[in-house]
């Protein structure tokens, strides 16, 4: 830990049973604003399985800062996940995911008054068969009140 970030750095984790072993590896960074309203992370965690059967590999990237404020809440969140395995028989994907928000709010009575929430999925590498990417954005027109637009 240095001021309001903590840093981790090959933290590992091996475990083993009924027929398997693995390694868990974590590393990155969380850090909180000196005026603790935005936080920030940057984190990665990776598994790694092998047995009789064959292997399998994992990897999350996770990303983002929040920030809050006086009726505000707004922030960019990602995560990068990839997969692969041989047991049995080889395969692989991988996909990015994405919140990107910017929200005004009031307290009582407690609604979204504007602002706006957008979801997307992008496959990076696809599973056998064809997967559509996806998106969503919601817009606050008033409190309560929103339009949606979704991809096909």
């Amino acid at each position: 830990m240095s001021g309001n970030t903590y840093t981790y750095k090959n933290c590992q984790i091996t475990f083993a049973g009924a027929g398997f072993s693995g390694t868990e590896t974590f590393d990155g960074t969380i850090s909180l604003s000196s005026d603790q309203r935005t936080v920030n992370w940057d984190l990665t965690v990776r598994l790694d399985l092998s047995g009789e059967g064959g292997s399998e590999k994992l990897q999350v990237h996770q990303s983002g800062t929040v920030t809050m404020g006086s009726n505000r809440i707004s922030g960019d969140l990602r995560v990068e996940v990839s997969v692969s395995s041989t047991t049995g028989s080889t395969a692989a994907f991988a996909f990015d995911e994405d919140v990107t928000f910017d929200l005004t709010y009031q307290s009582t009575p407690f609604c979204v008054t504007s602002g706006s929430v957008e979801v997307k999925r992008v496959w990076t590498r696809q599973p056998g068969q064809a997967q559509p990417d996806k998106a969503v954005k919601l817009v606050w027109t008033g409190c309560n009140q929103a339009t949606i637009a979704k991809s096909i």
